[in-house]
């Protein structure tokens, strides 16, 4: 909040800015042109029809990542950013940007981006996604499915949108457009915007140290706003630590209540020398907004982004109220969930929205991320054109390595720059990419970690381009005797040599809780345990090789093939980690004298055995 009382001056300032907002139905009667017109209706089998705006969610009678492995071995936390790498940087096209606010460009973002040619999008868009979606699952079973929504649109339109399994299984509520998720990490994409229009009143500037605008007790010094908005500040991530910080889900804090946890942490390195996403930086860009505008966070947010844009049922917070009222109408919101340990959906509990601030703290519908989407075509509405090029330009840092820009992920795909962003907490996950050259727009919110939005948001941008896309590959599970298991079971323990390695990628407290890794039989299912993140069943795939169902598609490997198991293998993705048995008594684990993948051992599960 505002520490010191404002002078006149400042206050007529103040109230002097408030942002242009288009007629009270602007946005609504965008969408519903785009609903009625035949061409972009939504196919009727299996997919919802054209969203109707005008009235509310109709009631029907009547799903950590969930890869706790995932989680375990990649550090995930909730609400951590995490981004997927693009596909293609080798065209990219880049502009010069100097730091100084003054020197702004006013430039299109790249030559790839305004010469991309026009896709010609299937006229069966919404019968191909539909089929997609609905291959999830068919072989892990229906707590696998997709729950949640998908979208696709252009230049602000709709041409398609579908809506899979239920808000909440206990009540049977079908998830609809208006149905409300949380966003994760896709709230930081809000809050940049809000930093861009405080910036652009002259309140502060991109290149002002956060000590400016904060105590001293919650800055660093040479931490700037910008380093804050592009991740390379050096501020360890908070929500790493909510756990060990004694945070208690559902309890509603205070912002200095949530900096504390973090107040006192030593910098991961200097201030503009790595790229390394951390919630940190935004969840200060949000007190940053509380005090410049004198506002709490999530009204500011009413007032000058979600209001303007049509965005009737988001909110900073599960309660943000507004006047005494609260600031959405409708769209009740969903039940997320995680697994059990048995693989099947349990509803979860997470914290409480407070605690992540502009981190992760919005709630939304698809209805409304698609008018977000409309709102940031329009120059003007919330941003000038000038600031939303460069909130969509790659960093000139060369420790982003261009892969990033104010709040979004930036990247060169089908010859025109994406931006895009994922986002997640307990029980959810979503992510959204829009095509700049084009003005495709894709959108996936699920409320379960079964499948991760990214895989979905790939699989769709494809389609929508006309490119070919498989069923969802999902392994076919191959019985393996519990006769087997007591070759498997037992310790084991990161190598030095994988260690040193991935040390260069994952948190040390995630490796650290790799050197207790168990494998252990419950009654004919083999499990592994990894401390603090449970267990996770392993499924066969063939002798000495198993794979786990999560969003990683993680990989087991156990070896040498015909001899007494000394080593793991797990694979995910391009990570991969060793591991040596442990026997009592040991020191540190040795390197395994020979390490032999038997072929074919496939790369990715999905695939099947061979």
């Amino acid at each position: 909040m505002h520490d010191e009382p404002r002078s006149d001056l400042e206050q007529r300032a103040l109230d002097a800015w408030t942002p242009a907002e288009p007629p009270a139905d602007f946005a609504d009667r965008v969408l519903r042109a785009a609903a009625e017109d035949p061409r972009l209706r939504a196919p009727t089998t299996g997919a919802s029809p054209p969203i109707d705006l005008t009235v509310p969610a109709s009631r029907w009678p009547r799903f950590a990542v969930a890869a706790i492995v995932a989680a375990a071995i990649a550090g995930a936390a909730a609400a951590t950013a995490s981004f997927w790498p693009a596909r293609n940087t080798s065209g990219e096209t880049r502009r010069s940007f100097h730091d100084d606010d003054e020197h702004r460009e006013s430039i299109p973002l790249t030559a790839a981006a305004a010469q991309a040619p026009v896709a010609a999008v299937p006229l069966d868009l919404g019968v191909q996604i539909e089929r997609h979606m609905r291959s999830y699952g068919v072989h892990h079973g229906d707590a696998f499915k997709f729950s949640g929504s998908v979208l696709v649109a252009r230049d602000g339109e709709l041409l398609s949108m579908g809506h899979y399994g239920r808000a909440d299984i206990a009540s049977d509520r079908p998830i609809t457009a208006d149905t409300r998720f949380k966003i994760g990490s896709l709230t930081q994409q809000f809050t940049a915007v809000a930093v861009l229009q405080l910036r652009d009143a002259g309140k502060l500037r991109l290149d002002d140290e956060l000590r400016v605008h904060l105590p001293a007790d919650y800055t660093r010094p040479g931490v700037t706003i910008r380093h804050l908005l592009t991740h390379s500040s050096g501020i360890p991530n908070y929500t790493d630590s909510l756990a060990s910080a004694g945070v208690e889900p559902g309890t509603r804090y205070t912002p200095q209540q949530v900096a504390a946890i973090f107040k006192d942490a030593a910098l991961e390195f200097p201030p503009g020398s790595e790229f390394d996403p951390s919630n940190s930086g935004y969840f200060l860009l949000g007190m940053v907004i509380e005090k410049l505008s004198g506002q709490p966070l999530g009204r500011y947010m009413h007032e000058h982004i979600f209001a303007p844009a049509g965005m009737t049922r988001s909110a900073l917070g599960e309660h943000t109220r507004v006047d005494g009222r609260e600031s959405v109408d409708g769209g009740e919101l969903a039940t997320g969930y995680q697994f059990s340990e048995d693989e099947l959906l349990v509803p979860v509990t997470g914290f409480n929205l407070s605690v992540y601030g502009g981190a992760a703290g919005m709630v939304s519908t698809p209805a409304d991320l698609l008018r977000w989407d409309r709102a940031l075509r329009i120059p003007n509405l919330l941003l000038s054109q000038a600031s939303l090029d460069e909130m969509f330009r790659p960093a000139q840092n060369p420790a982003i390595a261009g892969k990033y820009g104010l709040g979004w992920v930036v990247s060169q795909e089908r010859g025109q720059t994406m931006v895009g962003h994922p986002g997640g907490v307990a029980g959810f996950n979503g992510a959204i990419a829009r095509y700049l050259g084009d003005g495709i727009t894709i959108l996936a919110l699920a409320n379960t970690e079964a499948i991760d939005c990214r895989n979905v948001l790939d699989a769709v941008a494809a389609i929508a381009h006309g490119e070919p896309v498989d069923p969802y590959p999902e392994p076919v599970e191959v019985h393996v005797s519990p006769a087997m298991f007591s070759r498997y079971l037992g310790d084991f323990r990161l190598t030095p040599t994988a260690s040193a390695e991935l040390a260069k990628v994952v948190d040390a407290e995630d490796l650290g809780r790799m050197q207790q890794v168990k494998i252990y039989d419950d009654n004919g299912r083999l499990f592994m345990l990894v401390p603090t993140h449970g267990a996770k069943w392993m499924h066969g795939l063939g002798e000495d090789r198993f794979f786990f169902k999560d969003q990683a598609a993680t990989l087991a490997q156990f070896g040498p093939p015909g001899a007494p198991v000394e080593w793991l293998r797990l694979t995910q993705g391009e990570l991969v980690f060793l591991l040596a048995r442990a026997h009592p008594g040991d020191a540190p684990p040795a390197e395994p004298a020979q390490v032999v993948f038997p072929g074919p051992f496939r790369e990715d599960p999905r695939e099947g055995p061979p």
